[in-house]
């Protein structure tokens, strides 16, 4: 009797669990009825989530046991699951698009500008390959291949350009002023940069032009030169004339020091006057000047003090001036 009561009570909790499902079976079976077989016209993506749901849904269906819970869900994850289903959007305008931009000859642009293009035709080729591509994703594909395009930018016509440096390269910068050369110097630097750039645009160059244009056109010539001046006079033999002595370098008539900066007119040679005095009552006086071209460069003279006096009257004795001059800047 106990046997008995236990079976009864197990059925009337299944009863319980399922109920008289056969209503719901059917709605479940209406929507199982409307399997899609048309796998081709689908996303792989989409399709095969169907086909999961389908599969669940079948078996719930099936199943002696399915509560009413279960067959609410496998017909509400069978119909969402169809409702889902994506249909396989149109490439072939992608396709001809990504294949134009492709065929593009870009030696004539800015090798920074095609970047855009190049990556927007990997990500085209990526969506032609995607089975599971959307029509959203498309459009953008297709955006960003015309933006590609429209960001292309062309190379710059560099010859002008190029011909100003070249001119300001040979430039005679001993005519001019160091200051105005320099600045020659520096716009060059920066104009040759601009032609080497791959990179570089046409405005870029376009101002390049003007500044080399402006930076020839303002060399000033140079009327005088700034030299630095070392001279040294020093004696090299003694017959007798003397022990004491007063010596003096000049330029101009004014006495200069070592290492002395002067300003001369260009051209115009530097002459430096050494000058060498025995100190005694009757001093004997010696002189002697080199001449420095505008050149630069060094050169030594002899000065000669003969006694003309007394027992070793005569007698000379042998100083030597040299001196240097070096060009600092051209004024």
């Amino acid at each position: 009797m106990k046997k008995l009561f236990a079976i009864i009570l197990v059925t009337l909790m299944l009863f319980s669990l399922t109920g008289c499902n056969e209503e719901q079976k059917e709605a479940l079976q209406s929507v199982i009825d409307q399997e899609i077989l048309s796998e081709e016209s689908y996303t792989p993506d989409s399709y095969q989530n169907y086909l999961t749901a389908l599969e669940n849904a079948k078996e719930i269906k099936d199943g002696v046991f399915s509560s009413k819970k279960d067959i609410d869900e496998a017909q509400s994850n069978l119909q969402t699951a169809i409702d889902e289903l994506y249909i396989k959007p149109d490439k072939t305008e992608l396709i001809s698009k990504r294949d134009n931009a492709q065929q593009m000859s870009l030696d004539s642009y800015l090798p920074n500008s095609r970047t855009e293009l190049n990556n927007a035709i990997q990500n085209a080729s990526s969506v032609i390959d995607d089975e599971n591509a959307r029509k959203e994703n498309i459009d953008d594909a297709l955006s960003d291949i015309e933006n590609g395009i429209k960001a292309l930018v062309t190379k710059p016509n560099k010859n002008n350009l190029s011909s100003l440096i070249k001119k300001a390269k040979g430039t005679n910068k001993n005519r001019y002023t160091t200051a105005s050369c320099n600045t020659l110097e520096s716009v060059v630097s920066s104009c040759e940069s601009i032609v080497n750039n791959e990179n570089s645009t046409q405005q870029e160059v376009n101002q390049a032009e003007e500044k080399m244009k402006d930076a020839i056109s303002n060399l000033v010539v140079a009327k005088n030169g700034v030299y630095r001046i070392n001279c040294s006079l020093n004696m090299t033999a003694n017959l007798s004339v003397g022990n004491e002595w007063l010596k003096s370098i000049e330029y101009n008539g004014k006495s200069i020091n070592n290492g002395q900066t002067i300003t001369v007119p260009i051209n115009s040679g530097i002459t430096i006057k050494g000058t060498v005095i025995e100190s005694d009552s009757v001093p004997d006086v010696g002189s002697g000047s080199v001449y420095l071209s505008s050149n630069g460069g060094e050169k030594t003279t002899k000065i000669y003090v003969r006694e003309n006096r007394g027992r070793y009257s005569g007698n000379f004795a042998i100083w030597e001036l040299t001196c240097s001059a070096e060009l600092i800047e051209r004024v």
